[in-house]
């Protein structure tokens, strides 16, 4: 296995060094360097490279080539850059037509726009031999790249390890290699959070800037108030609808005051429309301890962990329907699951809106997984009306699916799926009736408390029990936004089918359209944030989702099918809501990704349970490579609300120079 990585190392990596080998040495060039442009003069050869060495410049320099050669005059290349910490990126591969004449390197290419300067001094060397660089850390991913590969090989030997024993037990070592797989997705998952370096969250606190709302939010409950401790400006509350953007904005301009966005505003006060289980769970135990302001990533990786532990679980729970299953589909499946649920984007992008989705996600799978651990063991109980067990499973389950409602309120709709879980036991009067009292009351209490709260806070704030403050929100005006029926084709379109872009341009992935490049054919207000794609194109996993239809019969037998129908609706339910609410965005995917998920999971362990399953086995296994792929490319996305390029910056590069090795 160390064998390929080893030469992929030696020679797919470092062939721009061996192909240096075999060019023709340039003699002395003349080279003259004034006010950021470097002219080669005088060279009459053929130019295959050019090394340049600057001083005294920024961190990244980006540069343009103009090269005039036989066929060009003058040709401009496109814009490219080097980084004074990659060594390879100062190796700058060319392909100009024939022997080249002249060559002019523009150290400002962005004119007036470009907001650092250019370098000092600069010295280019051409046709330069690139050094031969055995990188460590790139070794070791790509080894453990080909650890994966050989696991999960079609033919691998996991898929004959059989999940379960005689006794529908886990078998053998069963429980340690999945704990150890979830232990390698956190690490990963950890790693990708590490590397997003923003603005020090103090620094958003002290500027009033949305980033730090949970913790104005905990400062409040501290203080024993709804409001936050910032003071709107007072031409808020003269408008007759401080709502509409465009007079806001106007009024900011003439008094130097403006509004906060993304703040909730209601009678002369800011409130925080973000769900309040997140504040209580993280912000305020923070800033009673340490008196400062949490960072955002701490939550969201905290939350991250409990949703991968909470996957796996719910598909190693559902998998007991599936006594067959072995132990390396358990293990694929439940990663589809997981990466086709979108989550990565909140570990990608750790900032105030991940906090919300990733805490209703987690807490609402974890919901999930604790009510069918508690069908389960209804299903093997002598007596499933008085089994502590079960009771405890089914209050945990319903105080998990609340924490849900309270970080994000359209997660309630996820309660539903109680029903198709329960269906049996329901048939069978173990709820809502007399015997089943305990284990009605043990669903319906937790949540009627806690729910209950969250209602009340909603009436503090808003006086109104269902006014959650979301139309409240300074930024579009949605508090008298209409409802259009129009908007759901074109949320259908980019929420499922949109294909992605991918070009020639570093990343390779980009989003469907831009912050600068709106365009539908829809006349009327629709908030578009970048997006990348469909979920079943982003994460084909999900595709087999729409074959749960055909296999109605055999899902039936399994109490399955109506499981995944009722995903398959709240998902439908959940997109229309948010096309109408929201608009189009990446993250409000994860709002009912992981509603196509689960039936893909359902049908494709009802189609390996029949034996015959060569095909899907095959499917399933590109399926999630091309679903892992796809979303973790969506991470470097230069178009992004908060790229990688910018919060990044040197991994961003790292990656262009030392694992994109194509310039």
């Amino acid at each position: 296995m160390i064998v390929i990585p080893l030469l992929l190392e030696v020679f797919f990596f470092n062939f721009r060094f061996w192909e240096s080998l075999f060019w023709n040495r340039c003699g002395s060039v003349v080279q003259n360097y004034d006010n950021g442009i470097l002219v080669m003069d005088n060279i009459n050869t053929r130019v295959y490279n050019i090394f340049l060495q600057t001083e005294n410049g920024p961190d990244v320099v980006p540069l343009t080539i103009y090269m005039s050669d036989e066929a060009n005059t003058e040709f401009t290349y496109s814009t490219t850059e080097i980084d004074y910490a990659i060594p390879e990126s100062r190796f700058i591969r060319v392909h100009p037509d024939g022997k080249v004449n002249k060559i002019r390197i523009d150290f400002n290419p962005y004119g007036e726009a470009q907001t650092y300067p250019a370098p000092v001094s600069v010295n280019a060397v051409v046709n330069s031999v690139r050094p031969f660089v055995f990188r460590i850390v790139r070794f070791a991913v790509i080894l453990f790249i080909a650890f994966l590969i050989a696991c999960f090989r079609p033919g691998s030997g996991i898929y004959s390890i059989k999940l379960f024993d005689g006794n529908g037990r886990l078998a053998g070592n069963n429980r340690i290699i999945i704990i150890f797989t979830c232990f390698i997705i956190i690490v990963m998952w950890g790693g990708i959070l590490l590397q997003y370096e923003d603005v020090p969250i103090n620094e958003y606190y002290i500027r009033n800037h949305v980033e730090a709302i949970y913790s104005y939010q905990a400062e409040a409950l501290i203080e024993g108030h709804a409001e936050l401790n910032i003071a709107p400006p007072d031409y808020l509350e003269s408008m007759d609808n401080p709502y509409d953007p465009y007079l806001r904005n106007q009024s900011g301009m003439e008094s130097g005051v403006y509004a906060r966005g993304d703040f909730a505003y209601y009678d002369g006060k800011y409130y925080s429309y973000y769900g309040i289980v997140p504040t209580v769970l993280f912000y305020v135990p923070a800033r009673l301890i340490t008196g400062e302001a949490l960072p955002n990533s701490v939550p969201v990786i905290i939350l991250s962990i409990i949703l991968i532990i909470a996957v796996f679980r719910l598909v190693l729970l559902l998998a007991h329907k599936y006594k067959t299953l072995s132990l390396g589909h358990l293990i694929i499946i439940s990663t589809g699951v997981l990466f086709a649920s979108f989550a990565i984007y909140c570990v990608q992008t750790p900032w105030i809106y991940s906090v919300a989705f990733i805490s209703g996600l987690a807490f609402a799978v974890s919901a999930l997984a604790l009510w069918v651990h508690a069908s389960i063991r209804m299903e093997a109980s002598k007596k499933p009306d008085r089994d502590g067990g079960v009771i405890l499973l089914l209050t945990a389950g319903s105080v998990a699916m609340s924490l849900a409602f309270g970080s994000r309120p359209s997660y309630i709709l996820y309660v539903l799926l109680a029903f198709p879980v329960f269906y049996e036991h329901i048939r069978q009067k173990h709820f809502f009736s007399k015997k089943g009292m305990l284990n009605t009351c043990a669903v319906i209490v937790p949540a009627l408390i806690l729910c209950s709260a969250v209602l009340f806070y909603n009436y503090i704030r808003f006086d109104s029990f269902l006014d959650f403050g979301a139309k409240r929100n300074l930024s579009l005006d949605i508090m008298y936004h209409e409802a259009s029926p129009a908007t759901l084709v074109i949320g259908f379109i980019e929420y499922f089918l949109q294909l992605p872009n991918i070009n020639a341009t570093f990343p390779y992935f980009h989003s469907v359209y831009d912050w600068n490049h709106h365009v539908t054919d829809y006349q009327g207000v629709l908030f578009l944030d970048p997006v990348f794609g469909g979920i079943f194109m982003l994460a084909p996993f999900t595709l087999f989702a729409l074959l749960c239809f055909k296999r109605r019969q055999t899902l039936k037998a399994k109490n399955m099918f109506a499981f995944a129908v009722v995903c398959i609706i709240i998902a439908a339910v959940l997109m229309a809501v948010d096309v109408q609410m929201g608009g189009i965005s990446m993250r409000y995917q994860m709002d009912f990704a992981i509603l196509l998920a689960l039936p893909a999971a359902a049908v494709i362990m009802d189609y390996l349970s029949e034996g015959s399953y060569k095909a899907v086995h095959y499917m399933l296994i590109a399926s999630v490579a091309i679903t892992v792929a796809m979303l973790m490319l969506s991470s470097m996305a230069i178009e992004k609300p908060n790229p990688m390029i910018r919060y990044s910056t040197g991994f961003y590069y790292s990656l262009k120079y030392l694992i994109f090795v194509l310039r």
